[in-house]
C-alpha cells in the first residue's frame, strides 16, 4: 500500500473533526503525519489545509451551496469534508491554479476509494471554478468571494 497523499491526510483530519468535533484538531494532525512518516513539507500542507477548512468553513459552505443539488447537511460527511477541502484550495491557495485543486481532491477521492464521489466532486469544483474565477483570466478573483 502506498503512502497516502497529505491531501488525502488532511481529508482524513477534516472527516473525523467534522464528525466528532473537538477542542483542538492538532494531536490528529500529528498523529497521522507521524504514522504516515510526512516530510515537513507535506505536513505544512497539511496544516494549511485542515486550519484553513476549519477557519473558512462558513465561506466554503456558502460557495458550495450554489453549486450544489442537495443541501450540505443532506449529504454524506465525508463527501462534503471532500468538498471543502477542494473549495480550500481553489479559493485560498492563490498559488494553485483551480483545475489542480480540481484534480488533487478528485484524487482523493479515488484513493480512498469513493468511486461515487469522483464524479460528484469533479462536476461541483469545476462548477464552482466558474464563479470564483475571474471571467478570461483563470485566475481567483478575491472580490468574486463571499467573506462570510
Amino acid at each position: 500500500m502506498s503512502r497516502p497523499t497529505s491531501r488525502q491526510v488532511a481529508w482524513q483530519v477534516l472527516h473525523e473533526w467534522f464528525c466528532h468535533p473537538r477542542d483542538r484538531v492538532e494531536p490528529a494532525i500529528a498523529q497521522l503525519a507521524d504514522k504516515h512518516q510526512l516530510s515537513v513539507p507535506d505536513r505544512g500542507l497539511v496544516i494549511e489545509l485542515v486550519f484553513g477548512v476549519i477557519r473558512r468553513q462558513l465561506t466554503h459552505d456558502t460557495l458550495l451551496a450554489a453549486v450544489v443539488r442537495q443541501p450540505l447537511p443532506a449529504m454524506e460527511p465525508g463527501l462534503v469534508a471532500l468538498l471543502r477541502l477542494g473549495a480550500h484550495q481553489q479559493v485560498f491557495l492563490p498559488d494553485m491554479p483551480s483545475h489542480a485543486a480540481v484534480h488533487e481532491t478528485v484524487n482523493v477521492a479515488r484513493l480512498i476509494k469513493k468511486d461515487r464521489w469522483v464524479g460528484i466532486t469533479n462536476a461541483v469544483l469545476r462548477n464552482l471554478s466558474g464563479i470564483v474565477t475571474a471571467p478570461c483570466s483563470g485566475v481567483v478573483a478575491a472580490d468574486l468571494v463571499p467573506l462570510r
